[in-house]
Parts: structure tokens; C-alpha cells; sequence
């Protein structure tokens, strides 16, 4: 398993009601290639089964799960690995807790963090929010665009996950700037059927 294509990220309060393991399931049966778990609004005993149950199911179909910011849940879980924020705890002291064998993925919004993060020791980075977005706490971010965002991705030796407003109109661009995989909320989230989402955002990815 490794970081690529559609990574989705499941966010309680990004479901249009309805459950967040329908929505996993329903991703996975569409294709998605990464799921990661986000909650700002469950307490930690909800918010370690939740990862328990989603690690399951992203088990059952052979794709990575990482855990959002808890280190400890990555931990409990033993999920793929973590992505944490640039206020997050620290990579070397995320490294002491987690086993040897999980990732730990960085949130970046531009060149000079992404090769910070790169130098830290992360896996993977994430780069956004590339186009105007309100997902995720990252509306008063100014867009990096899809130039720079090649640029970062030439410029690194670990995978560039391409994050922040991302959806089946713009992926074709996302795309063609070669990052390794494109991380897509509200517009698999919040669609009619997310199975079908997923389906056509993989035609996509897959047809460049």
C-alpha cells in the first residue's frame, strides 16, 4: 500500500447526514485509494472507535487509513500512519509513539514548509489548499495554484498530495502537474452517490 490517487478524507461534519462509515464504504466500492479520518467534534473515547471501525473497513478492502492529528489513536489503531498539521506534534516525537512501520504525512502551503517537512523526516506532504476552498479550516488560506504547485513537486523526493478545493471539473489539471495523489472532501462527501463520485474522479486520474 502507498500514497496515491484519490485520498479522500471523511469529516463528520462533511456528510450531508449521513453516517461516516456509509461513506467510506461507499468510497471504497467506488475505488478511493487512501482514507484518512478527521474530527474536531467527537470526544476521544467516539473518536478511537470510530478509527477502530474505519480501519476495518479500509482493511477489508486493502487501503491505507490514516488517522488525523492523534498520534495516539494512529497508535491504538495501528492504522497506516498520521498526518499531522504544522501545530501538531512535532515528527521526530510523532515517531517515538508510532511503530516502525507507519507513516507520517505533513500539511504544507507552499515550497518553503513542503521542504521542511521533506528535511523533518515526513513520508508524504500534503500542499493547499490549491484553489479556494471552505473545507477543513482552510478558507483564509491564499490558493498556491496549480503552477507552484508543480514547481513544489519538482522540487521534491517524497509523493505531493495536492489538497484544498479540489473536484471532477479541475482534477485533469491537479493532475497534469504530477503529483501522486489528489485529496478530495466535499466533493465526494457531499455528493448523491459517493461510490459514483469516486468512480468518476478515478476515470479521470487514471485516463491522464
Amino acid at each position: 500500500m502507498k500514497i496515491q490517487g484519490i485520498y479522500l478524507i471523511i469529516d463528520p461534519t462533511l456528510t450531508n447526514n449521513r453516517s461516516i462509515f456509509d461513506i467510506a464504504s461507499w468510497a471504497l466500492s467506488g475505488g478511493v485509494s487512501v482514507i484518512q479520518y478527521r474530527d474536531k467534534i467527537s470526544d476521544r473515547s467516539e473518536f478511537l472507535e470510530n478509527s477502530f471501525q474505519l480501519k476495518e473497513i479500509c482493511d477489508s478492502a486493502e487501503i491505507p487509513f490514516i488517522v488525523n492529528d492523534a498520534v495516539d489513536v494512529a497508535l491504538l489503531t495501528n492504522s497506516y500512519g498520521v498526518h499531522l498539521g504544522q501545530s501538531d506534534l512535532p515528527i521526530d516525537y510523532a515517531r517515538q509513539i508510532l511503530s516502525s512501520d507507519q507513516i507520517v504525512g505533513l500539511s504544507n502551503d507552499g515550497m518553503e514548509q513542503a521542504k521542511e517537512s521533506e528535511h523533518k523526516g515526513s513520508d508524504y506532504v500534503a500542499v493547499g489548499a490549491v484553489f479556494p476552498t471552505r473545507s477543513l479550516g482552510k478558507s483564509s488560506r491564499i490558493p498556491v495554484g496549480l503552477k507552484k504547485l508543480e514547481q513544489i513537486v519538482n522540487r521534491m523526493l517524497i509523493p505531493v498530495v495536492a489538497i484544498g478545493g479540489i473536484s471532477e471539473d479541475n482534477l485533469y489539471d491537479v493532475r497534469k502537474t504530477g503529483v501522486a495523489s489528489a485529496c478530495i472532501v466535499s466533493d465526494i462527501t457531499l455528493s448523491e452517490s459517493p461510490e459514483n463520485k469516486v468512480k468518476n474522479l478515478r476515470k479521470i486520474w487514471f485516463d491522464y
